[in-house]
């Protein structure tokens, strides 16, 4: 039933037009000087990881999953190319291999805390118990962006079927950072499944300003 709530939240996303197919690869800056430091390194990894990542962010996931198997596959253990590729298929839904990625990124770099906050997501999502929300516990107690690890807590708190709590958390978030787009996403979310259809707003300035700003987050088919 909690699960429920948060799938029928994001299916009112659908519904109301605001999810939009990917839009084809466009030129980035980002991305060029990715591929031109690529080109000079065919074999990074770790390059290779962070333009997947980038083109996930503008949400061209085909690419940026080519990327993150390639990134892998140069190097198992690279705690980057894990831990993008982790969050990348959270958001499609495929929660064991999310784990299995997720669980080698800790373990290469205990002390992540966007690697920490993201296991925190994945675990919930999986496992469908509080008990994933240690590590968002444990990954506001690192250093780093605290907002990575506060709005973990409020997307898991979303995946519990606990909107209004997501909601306080969210805005706790962009209170201190306001151009955190996956929380103001997810804000979007949390006050569409509360009956507020301004969180239609939320959302759609989100995907506006991150393209890829729903690609961390479960997709509407996912129970």
């Amino acid at each position: 039933m909690k699960f429920a709530l948060t799938s029928l939240a994001l299916g009112l996303l659908v519904l109301s037009g605001c999810a939009t197919p990917p839009p084809p690869v466009a030129p980035d800056a980002a991305l060029e000087k990715l591929d031109a430091a690529i080109a000079a390194q065919p074999d990074s990894a770790e390059l290779r990881a962070r333009r997947g990542h980038r083109h996930a962010e503008l949400a061209h996931v085909g690419p940026a999953m080519a990327d993150l198997d390639a990134a892998v596959a140069l190097d198992p253990n690279n705690p980057t190319a894990r831990k993008f590729r982790a969050l990348l298929l959270h958001g499609a839904g495929r929660q064991a291999e999310a784990r299995a990625d997720i669980d080698e990124a800790v373990r290469l770099r205990p002390d992540d805390i966007r690697a920490v906050s993201a296991r925190c997501v994945i675990r919930v999502a999986q496992e469908r118990t509080e008990a994933g929300l240690e590590d968002c516990r444990r990954a506001q107690q690192l250093d780093g962006l605290k907002a990575v690890a506060l709005s973990a807590t409020a997307q898991a708190q979303l995946l519990l079927g606990r909107p209004r709590e997501a909601l306080a958390g969210f805005d706790a978030v962009l209170a201190v950072q306001p151009n955190f787009m996956r929380a103001l996403y997810g804000r979007g979310v949390a006050r569409q499944a509360l009956g507020d259809g301004a969180g239609r707003d939320d959302v759609a300035e989100a995907l506006r300003r991150l393209p890829g700003a729903a690609a961390e987050f479960l997709p509407a088919s996912a129970s």
